[in-house]
């Protein structure tokens, strides 16, 4: 709408030249012969009055006592009520609202109750600075946007132009807009739901997978049975670890994610989830090392989330790297923030993979390491969990060389010194 608006800024300038000439005609008129009138003048009051006719915007003019002066054709059809033989010229805008409220015109109920404050704040109205917008609601049911300009001359132009469909579309898309979010909703409910009837009977499989594997109760009579139970217990942990992140990334997508923060300790974080993935590293053949300061500031946050976190990188940097190593390090960067590091020398990401990595659902080709694709999730919660700690995930990774993942976290939450937190109960693996 730039080169509009442009036009019709100029417009207030370009009036005063049309009344100008209105009224240097009209006095001239007597004077003049009346064969000789200007409307074959190209400059001529005729001429401009042509073009002032053939805008679509509802044009008026009003000098500064707020006396009509001129309308276009587009004003008068707009309201057919007020007389068009010049008898308007000179009238107060309080008599033209009178016009109208006697047509029956008007649909505010404080035109017909109180008929003088209606006019008193009609007329404060046309008095506002030059610039000044509104929206109004016709009798007819469409919607206009009030403009007012105000010339080099003390002239008000109010400029009026039908919006009705810009509206409608407005209301289309609002409408859109509040019908995916019942939608989003009604899917992080059932979301929800599904996950914990699939959490229930995965609880169960691990613990009884656990005791046969363990023999809690006795010998099973078979070391292979052992193997089975391990195996169980392994897939249905890797499950579980799947429906939990769906659950993490629904409860992020519907802003539904709760966040209980307190000082973190994450030399003693980090050193508790390295074991986590051991198992995983060692079927991996691969090393998993720490490179931690003895001592480190601690870190404001969400011990649950940020552990979420970590594991995540962990799990990936893991699963895609095969006989190879993984190293886990903490530094301070200029700034006062935290950075927390996970490097690999796996099977690596090309641009176009990386660019996309964090994307919701988004699954890489199948990779050798891992002989299939990630789920799509893993990363995606990492990037929204630490954008709930205003902090940023990034990626750099080279095809055959590995990945460096980094987790920066702002200044404002380094604590000193670092007061570990106490993590007793549930370590939130749920």
């Amino acid at each position: 709408m730039g080169r509009r608006d442009d036009d019709r800024g100029r417009l207030a300038e370009w009036l005063d030249t049309v009344l100008d000439a209105v009224r240097r005609e009209e006095g001239d008129a007597a004077e003049s012969d009346p064969g000789t009138a200007s409307a074959h003048d190209p400059g001529g009051a005729a001429c401009y009055r042509e073009v002032f006719d053939r805008l679509d915007e509802s044009i008026v003019a009003y000098d500064a006592d707020d006396r009509y002066l001129i309308g276009n054709l587009a004003y008068h059809r707009r309201y057919p009520h007020l007389p068009m033989d010049g008898t308007l010229a000179g009238t107060s805008f309080a008599r033209i609202l009178d016009y109208a409220r006697e047509a029956g015109t008007l649909i505010e109920r404080q035109a017909v109750d109180d008929p003088a404050t209606y006019i008193a704040r009609r007329t404060a109205e046309l008095r506002q600075p030059d610039g000044s917008r509104s929206e109004r609601l016709t009798s007819s049911g469409n919607w206009d946007l009030l403009r007012l300009k105000v010339t080099s001359l003390g002239f008000r132009l109010s400029i009026r132009t039908d919006i009705t469909e810009q509206k409608r579309g407005q209301d289309d898309l609002r409408l859109a807009l509040e019908r995916l979010e019942t939608e989003v909703a009604q899917r992080a409910a059932f979301v929800a739901k599904l996950s914990h009837e699939l959490r229930t009977p995965l609880t169960a499989i691990l613990g009884y997978a656990g005791m046969i594997e363990g023999e809690v109760i006795g010998p099973v009579g078979q070391p292979r049975y052992r193997e089975y139970a391990a195996s169980v217990a392994q897939a249905g942990q890797r499950l579980l670890d799947l429906v939990n992140q769906i659950l993490h990334l629904s409860r992020l997508e519907a802003g539904r994610m709760e966040v209980a923060e307190a000082t973190v300790d994450l030399v003693d974080m980090l050193r508790r989830e390295i074991s986590v993935v051991q198992p995983m590293a060692r079927d991996n053949q691969t090393t998993l090392a720490l490179n931690l300061p003895s001592s480190f500031p601690g870190l404001r946050a969400d011990p649950r989330l940020l552990r979420q976190m970590i594991l995540n990188l962990l799990s990936n940097a893991v699963r895609f790297t095969i006989r190879g190593a993984v190293l886990v390090s903490l530094a301070r960067r200029d700034d006062g923030g935290i950075d927390l590091r996970v490097v690999d020398n796996g099977v690596g990401m090309a641009p176009e993979i990386v660019a996309r990595a964090g994307e919701p659902y988004f699954r890489g080709p199948e990779l050798p390491a891992s002989g299939e694709p990630g789920t799509g999730l893993g990363l995606a919660v990492v990037k929204e969990l630490i954008g709930l700690h205003q902090g940023q995930l990034s990626l750099a990774s080279t095809p055959g060389r590995g990945t460096i993942a980094t987790l920066s976290f702002p200044a404002e939450r380094t604590v000193h010194p670092a007061s570990p937190v106490q993590e007793g109960g549930s370590d939130g693996r749920s």
